[in-house]
């Protein structure tokens, strides 16, 4: 049996939370803890592992960003690290060649770097970098979209980062938005 590292990671919290639950409910049997003390360490418990544990049913094909914005480049590297991000943190297997179950398009709306904050000389300390994508999620085959979401996520770096390596952070957030929107659904 293959288990590649999300699924080792899903082993351990499984059992770190029936160690943790063996526990409680022994601390709770030996009269340690109160009723609602017990119940709410049980809901906590229960909340990271159900959190943990989502995962997307099907494989999942990536287009090209449409990009709507004044940024030249930005569709074709938020795409490409998108598709890396994904890669990457593994609960969703990627189809490259745009065969999978489902087709993830989107829309860059905006793309802004704005200051954030000044130094005491007036110079440029921190910026905000924002990204706005209309994404939508169809099933390969399907006319009708399964949802359709918006997501707006923001980075704040330093004047001294480059803003390509602040893009490849904003692309992990909105992946991580993408997830969190698409493992709920399932």
């Amino acid at each position: 049996m293959i288990i590649n590292k999300s699924e080792k990671e899903v082993v351990n919290i499984k059992n770190l939370v029936l160690v943790l639950n063996k526990k409680v409910i022994l601390s709770w049997v030996g009269g340690n803890l109160s009723k609602s003390a017990f119940i709410c360490v049980l809901s906590i418990l229960s909340c990271v592992y159900s959190f943990s544990s989502g995962r997307f049913d099907g494989t999942l094909s990536i287009s090209s960003l449409e990009n709507k914005t004044q940024s030249a480049d930005i569709g074709r590297i938020l795409t490409e690290d998108l598709i890396d991000a994904f890669i990457s943190d593994g609960r969703v297997k990627v189809e490259t060649d745009m065969e999978g179950d489902y087709l993830l398009r989107g829309v860059i709306d905006s793309y802004e770097r704005e200051p954030k904050s000044y130094t005491p000389d007036g110079e440029v300390e921190e910026y905000r970098l924002s990204v706005n994508v209309q994404f939508s999620l169809k099933k390969k085959d399907e006319e009708k979209n399964e949802w359709d979401k918006v997501v707006n996520e923001s980075f704040i770096y330093s004047s001294e980062v480059d803003e390509l390596d602040a893009v490849d952070s904003v692309a992990v957030k909105v992946k991580n938005s993408l997830l969190r929107l698409m493992l709920e659904e399932w």
